[in-house]
């Protein structure tokens, strides 16, 4: 072992008792067998380096040897971690007992931890039956486990999703607030946060790390909420309507329908009603197909994103199901929870709607948060009229008695957008000319433009640090500018420059920050910066010294994801970046709108200056806002309407079909030159930003309604019907 970790500091820590703690199960029966031996080795080799990992193995051999006092390593536990990692910590001791068989011994003394830490036998029993069988497909639990863990597998009719990898056989268990990750087979490569994962080892799926399956299949940890979701949910029917610009999730089919959209449990089927121009990953869609949310799915050259539309557009998620007399809806914190409420809280609580007497009643229960009923703070249970809104955290539930409905909401803004936004500079040169926009909850907006056409002045606005000459900008009612009290916690703004301190480390650098917005609250603050640093995907690098950009410890990437993490920790609405990807590699860049791109499916507004993005990163944009010199709005809208928009001006034009186009493309044509008669570039633009200005005018008023005040928001709503 490394000679600058003291070995009697490593036998004073968390890791040493967990080893105690192997030992003594290892020992319950009176022998360690070469299959437990075997399973150490394995274990501690997989998550430390081998000079480490070997010497915990000698203290492992060492301590199955002595007398251990097991109630006191569980009780010195029981104080040093949290509900969610004793969790972890009896997968880990399951998985040591089945590595040869699990004997009455071992599960007496099993059961003891368990009781000590506070997990119910049946839980116990269903840890056991996961990790035991040998693939999912043997798995034989009660009814009441079935929506706590997702089969990811390629065969459509016995997993839960399908992903298709030949013999892909991936578990995903949920217990209270914690995802854990089980592969059982051994035929596919899978990654987590960039680490291999070994194959019948559980291991904790934290913050925002992607899964990767053979380097070439994401599963992001909010595709994993949604399937859990729809595990409870009823076969459903949509109509995919295109409205104007946009596409619309509906119950109805009306004369704008393009697709039908079945939702099957957590499987989607997208058949054409159009007879033609719709591509599923570059094939054209002729019959009703399965299809991946994430899949690349498009409408004449424009990309329908199916997984927005499932996750943030005019859905209703959730389950529907008839209450029977003292029945019950459950509220809380949990992903199996009928309503969940993402808090920051590790311990898990709910709160109930009980259907009673033909009507319903809202109960507490041990909801840690205030809790207000049409702005009523209550502390008892109470009965339930039409309309009532119940506010707990930062969400609200609608009931109307009429439709039995109840609909969650996000306290939050719902959209961000400018009315005829004009800004000059003070030598009276025009930096935004009369530019209008909107964007909804949910949507990753870039803007583009050459150097110096306001793109940055334009986020400045945005951020209430300027204040427009005329015209305004509005997070639904509330201006940007005169209502800054009012709505500076939703809204963060990260700019270009580095806002590090390079001696502290990447804990440091968000936790100190993290104090002054909140001060008194130590060790809510802790929790909140490691879920950021999850988030961030640097949690594994929290205790490295941030440097500075001439002396590097960080690259270039992670420093912009730490400055990031700083805005993340007020969990705004509203995120403005000012060239987050500048200077970045191709594969840092490409993390980099990876976050953002998974932040704004949690519901937030995004608005990122970019510069010269690849295809794949200006792919993952859900819309993009285009300026020219002196500030005029050369288009707003789609990624890829932008495309279809410039091919009308452009001397290049584009493959229709083809699904692989530069955003180079559009830069090229704003501004491609005059051309002499031997095609040689004259030093004169084509078209005039001016031009631009009025050509999208003219765009607007043929295409879209005019930009007014919307009341779109991001709603769940769970649907009960009485017997």
């Amino acid at each position: 072992m490394k000679k600058d970790i003291p070995e009697e500091l490593i036998k004073k820590s968390l890791i040493y008792e967990t080893v105690q703690l192997f030992a003594t199960m290892a020992m319950a029966d009176g022998k360690l067998t070469i299959e437990e031996a075997e399973y150490i080795k394995k274990y501690y080799h997989t998550l430390y380096p081998d000079d480490f990992a070997n010497f915990l193995i000698k203290e492992f051999n060492l301590a199955v040897k002595e007398k251990i006092n097991e109630d006191e390593v569980i009780e010195k536990l029981i104080l040093k971690l949290s509900h969610n990692d004793r969790i972890i910590l009896i997968f880990k001791l399951i998985e040591l007992m089945a590595a040869d068989e699990i004997d009455e011994t071992e599960r007496t003394l099993l059961d003891k931890i368990a009781l000590k830490f506070n997990i119910t036998t049946k839980d116990i029993d269903f840890f056991i039956n996961v990790i035991s069988v040998s693939s999912s497909d043997k798995l034989k639990l009660d009814e009441e486990f079935n929506h706590r863990y997702l089969v990811i597998s390629d065969n459509i009719q016995t997993g839960d999703v399908f992903v298709k990898h030949d013999k892909l056989d991936l578990i995903i268990i949920n217990i209270g607030k914690i995802l854990i990750m089980l592969q059982k087979d051994d035929n596919n490569n899978i990654s987590i946060a960039g680490k291999k994962i070994s194959s019948h080892f559980t291991i904790p799926v934290y913050g925002d790390s992607q899964i990767i399956i053979n380097n070439s299949y994401e599963l992001s940890k909010h595709d994993l909420q949604y399937y859990f979701r729809q595990l409870k949910t009823k076969n459903h029917t949509f109509f995919i309507n295109k409205k104007e610009h946009d596409y619309i999730l509906n119950d109805i089919q009306n004369e704008n329908a393009i697709l039908k959209l079945e939702t099957k449990k957590c499987n989607c089927f997208l058949t054409p009603i159009i007879r033609q121009g719709i591509y599923v990953n570059n094939v054209e869609l002729k019959k009703e197909s399965f299809v991946d949310i994430n899949a690349d799915v498009y409408y004449k050259g424009e990309r329908i994103n199916i997984k927005t539309l499932l996750t943030q557009n005019n859905f209703r998620i959730g389950l529907e199901k008839r209450l029977s007399e003292n029945e019950f809806i459950n509220i809380g914190n949990n992903y199996e929870h009928d309503i969940y409420i993402d808090d920051n809280i590790e311990k898990s609580w709910s709160s109930i709607i009980e259907y009673k007497e033909n009507d319903f009643y809202f109960d507490i229960k041990n909801c840690p948060f205030p809790v207000y009923v049409n702005n009523n703070l209550i502390k008892d249970k109470i009965k339930l009229t039409s309309n009532d809104k119940i506010q707990i955290y930062k969400f609200i539930i609608s009931y109307n008695k009429k439709t039995q409905t109840f609909e969650k909401r996000k306290n939050s803004f719902n959209s961000i957008y400018a009315d005829n936004v004009f800004y000059k500079f003070a030598d009276n040169n025009v930096a935004i000319d009369n530019v209008s926009f909107k964007a909804n909850r949910g949507e990753l907006v870039g803007i583009m433009g050459s150097s110096g056409c306001g793109k940055t002045t334009l986020l400045n606005m945005m951020s209430g640090f300027y204040k427009p000459d005329k015209g305004n900008i509005k997070a639904d009612k509330y201006d940007i500018f005169k209502d800054q009290n009012l709505i500076r916690e939703y809204l963060s703004y990260v700019p270009q420059d580095d806002l590090l301190y390079e001696n502290l480390t990447v804990f440091e650098n968000l936790y100190y920050n993290a104090k002054l917005r909140y001060p008194g609250k130590d060790k809510d603050i802790k929790k909140l910066v490691n879920d950021v640093l999850r988030d961030i995907g640097l949690y594994e690098k929290k205790d490295v010294k941030v440097g500075d950009p001439l002396n590097k410890v960080l690259s270039g990437g992670e420093r912009k994801r730490v400055n990031i993490g700083l805005e993340l920790l007020s969990d705004s609405d509203i995120l403005l970046l000012d060239e987050p990807t500048s200077g970045l590699s191709s594969k840092d860049s490409e993390n980099i709108i990876k976050i953002l791109r998974s932040l704004a499916y949690k519901g937030k507004i995004i608005f990122l200056v970019i510069h010269q993005p690849s295809s794949l990163i200006y792919q993952m944009l859900n819309k993009i806002l285009i300026l020219d010199r002196g500030g005029k709005l050369a288009y707003f809208g789609e990624v890829n309407g932008a495309y279809k928009y410039f091919e009308t001006f452009s001397d290049n034009i584009q493959n229709e079909i083809s699904q692989i186009k530069s955003p180079d493309f559009i830069l090229d044509t704003l501004e491609q030159p005059i051309r002499d008669i031997d095609g040689k570039a004259l030093p004169i633009r084509r078209y005039s930003p001016a031009f631009w200005k009025e050509k999208f005018i003219e765009y607007q008023k043929e295409n879209f309604k005019e930009i007014s005040e919307g009341s779109g928001s991001n709603k769940e709503i769970v649907k009960k019907n009485k017997k």
